[in-house]
């Protein structure tokens, strides 16, 4: 009896480590799983960082082209009318004498 009675009590304390064992690796697996998920969850938002990197340069070097090009637009705009001002005034000039004769 004594010895049915020790037996019991390993078997008990056995299963009690087993359960413990048991709840350990399941503790484990969940923790295994939420750093998988947090890897992942981390490498997604590097390549969304990447993707928004690269956006931001190629518009900045898009904003500056067409600042150059604008620019040369207004240098152009300027010219037309330098020349416009210097035509009217020939004209102008053409015109009274013209007028005097």
């Amino acid at each position: 009896a004594k010895v049915r009675s020790r037996v019991n009590g390993l078997q008990e304390e056995l299963d009690l480590v087993s359960s413990r064992y048991d709840a350990a690796q399941e503790a484990e697996r969940e923790s295994k799983q939420k750093v998988h998920r947090a890897e992942t969850k981390a490498t997604e938002e590097k390549a969304r960082f990447a993707k928004a990197d690269k956006r931001q340069k190629m518009l900045s070097q898009r904003h500056g082209e067409l600042r150059r090009q604008s620019d040369q637009l207004r240098k152009e705009v300027d010219e037309a009318e330098a020349k416009y001002s210097k035509e009217q005034a020939n004209l102008q000039t053409a015109i009274s004498k013209e007028r005097r004769l």
